[in-house]
């Protein structure tokens, strides 16, 4: 059946795509358990269609949103966006192979910009924060956030890999060094995770989330 084919894909997908086509699924069931006629199972089919539409209208708002609060993060640093914003659409795109979205990607920048105040910087750390997901198994944002406290004195996330935190010459802690052996203790990790079954439907969801949230 038509319902059960896309429940088993939207359960394959995931992410917000996969809750899309649970609920296409849903409506497809209803149209057939209790429309009577044809012209009812058609009108119930064409409000399945509404509330997808909707729910895509909904994805891509979120990614508007996650847009905007990027383009205020490197405004308030005093930088133009217009300047980074190859480099974002790089980082996006080169990010669905991690099975991360355009918005996922934007959040985080925006965590690191607020961090650093410096929307270059932010993107050099995007790589790290990927390997640090990875690692850790948590969200992207979630890692953004970790290295974020890091740069402002936060010692957590040295101490859970070994990571001694150094001094400089004028004897304060020497955090960007320590954040610069987290880079290289962590490299690989995303590309090692992406290099799987698993890896490989991730990125399926991240790049039919993106592709969603654009039409």
């Amino acid at each position: 059946r038509v319902s059960g084919a896309v429940s088993r894909m939207g359960g394959a997908i995931g992410g917000d795509m996969g809750t899309i086509l649970g609920r296409v699924s849903d409506g497809l069931e209803a149209a057939g358990g209790k429309a009577d006629t044809s012209a009812k199972k058609l009108g119930a089919v064409g409000g399945v269609a509404l509330a997808t539409g909707l729910a895509l209208q909904q994805m891509a708002s979120g990614d508007v949103e996650a847009q905007n609060k990027l383009e205020n993060a490197v405004t308030n640093t005093g930088k133009a966006y217009d300047d980074y914003a190859d480099r974002v659409s790089g980082a996006v795109e080169s990010s669905v192979r991690f099975g991360v979205t355009d918005g996922e990607v934007k959040d985080a920048l925006t965590r690191l910009t607020d961090a650093t105040k410096d929307p270059a910087k932010a993107l050099d750390d995007l790589a790290m924060a990927q390997d640090l997901a990875a690692a850790k198994g948590v969200s992207l944002s979630d890692a953004a956030t970790m290295i974020g406290k890091a740069h402002n004195g936060s010692a957590k996330v040295f101490k859970e890999f070994g990571i001694e935190v150094g001094k400089n010459a004028d004897g304060t802690a020497d955090y960007e060094g320590a954040l610069g052996n987290l880079a290289d203790t962590l490299k690989g990790r995303a590309e090692a995770n992406a290099d799987s079954f698993g890896g490989k439907m991730r990125e399926i969801r991240a790049w039919t989330d993106n592709a969603a949230s654009s039409l």
